[in-house]
């Protein structure tokens, strides 16, 4: 029953996703998008070593972005190492590049196996916080059918880590999405803001020990920062968590894309089409 409600639960945010995005055309240029880019660190995370696809990912985002790093819990000359447990406490990722790359207008944080349509975001605030759709649990709900929340690193972690915040997050996450309330969403992409980013670094130690997991703790941590009705709404195209996404119902007006394996030729080629069919250069 588990797996049936996951699928749904999926078929459903992929639908609302289809038809929130916008549909008309627009010209980007290349020059445009550079400066917007220009005080913007991109924060790229390897789940899993794959840095043969460094090389591609450089390609396709060094153009836009300046500032590109990468990190993974392998070693690798390009790679910053940091353990995130295959990517489930990416919190520290994003913790680790505030406190390593200060000085930036914002951080966009991402996974290897996302694709990001940077095209679209120049219609968007860098001052504000950059999600997208979440749904939300109460910590006093013990049987859920999603199935991260009977975990370890669901539920039962998510509680302590509640526990430890201050006053004024809780007050916050309370206004945000009611008494005891939990957010979970997707936390393969977001954009921090430099202005939260003393709060974010005292917040994001709540999440650890035990370790929450991502789509719990990032959104969480999130929603703890800042009213949700100012931030910024993405539109994401969600394909799960394999193999790659079904790119026939792919929009480029979608703010990022997940799942793309960039070690599959197919899913290169689809990008560097995308790309060239967005971006006047």
């Amino acid at each position: 029953m588990s797996k049936l409600l996951s699928s749904l639960i999926l078929i459903i945010c992929f639908s609302i996703s289809q038809i929130s995005a916008k549909s008309d055309a627009q010209e980007y240029h290349s020059s445009e998008i550079q400066t917007f880019f220009e005080d913007i660190l991109l924060i790229i995370n390897f789940n899993h070593p794959y840095y043969g696809n460094i090389e591609f990912l450089k390609e396709i985002y060094s153009p836009y972005f300046p500032n590109i790093v990468f990190y993974g819990e392998a070693a690798h000359p390009e790679v910053v190492k940091i353990k995130t447990g295959i990517g489930w406490h990416v919190h520290r990722v994003l913790k680790d590049a505030l406190i390593r790359y200060p000085g930036f207008r914002g951080y966009i944080c991402t996974q290897d196996d996302c694709f990001i349509g940077f095209w679209n975001f120049q219609e968007l605030n860098k001052d504000k916080i950059w999600f997208h759709q979440n749904w939300t649990v109460s910590l006093d709900t013990v049987e859920h059918p999603w199935p991260w929340w009977k975990k370890s690193c669901g539920r039962n972690a998510v509680w302590q880590a509640y526990h430890k915040l201050d006053a004024c997050s809780t007050k916050q996450l309370k206004e945000n999405l009611g008494y005891r309330n939990i957010p979970y969403s997707w936390a393969d992409f977001f954009y921090l803001p430099n202005c939260y980013r003393s709060k974010f670094l005292k917040i994001c130690d709540c999440f650890d020990n035990p370790d929450v997991f991502l789509e719990i703790s990032i959104p969480t941590i999130l929603f703890c920062l800042e009213q949700k009705n100012k931030m910024e709404m993405l539109h994401v195209f969600w394909g799960g968590t394999g193999v790659n996404a079904n790119f026939d119902y792919y929009h480029p007006n979608f703010h990022w894309i997940h799942p793309i394996k960039f070690s599959c030729q197919s899913s290169r080629e689809f990008v560097l089409n995308v790309i060239e069919s967005q971006i006047n250069n």
